[in-house]
């Protein structure tokens, strides 16, 4: 999590609580949010997922320098820092519709996945704070 491109080059940068979800969900969660305009001056489909045959191929658009043999290339991750201290969560292993309770550091956190939605929430369980993530 450094950046890689700009003046802060090769500097860490600070994880943001944000949210990763659907359209649909996105939708719903945030009836008055608004989105650009697909007046752009360029004539794209913008209806239609570009990345449809991408998402359903086995390999990467890009070459991968690291990455982890017991996983396939694309298989989604959920990734957290707890204290400085990095975890990492395969989402297809989740149970639907539960919560699931670890502890990173000696903190507890839980975490719900819905896979419908696409949405997780990672929470500190003394603190009840949101713990920032990313899907990767």
């Amino acid at each position: 999590m450094k950046s890689v491109a700009g003046p802060m080059v090769g500097q860490e940068l600070e994880w943001r609580v944000s949210e990763h979800m659907t359209w649909d969900e996105w939708k719903k969660s945030h009836p008055e949010g608004e989105v650009l305009s697909e007046r752009t001056g360029y004539q794209r489909p913008y209806y239609h997922n570009p990345y449809a045959s991408y998402e359903k191929s086995g390999g990467t658009m890009f070459p991968v320098s690291m990455y982890r043999k017991e996983l396939t290339p694309k298989t989604w991750v959920l990734g957290i820092k707890v204290d400085d201290h990095p975890a990492a969560y395969e989402l297809a292993l989740f149970p639907p519709n539960t919560v699931v309770t670890d502890s990173v550091n000696g903190v507890e956190i839980t975490i719900e996945y819905d896979l419908i939605k696409r949405k997780a929430v990672v929470t500190h369980v003394e603190t009840g704070e949101v713990i920032p993530s990313v899907f990767s």
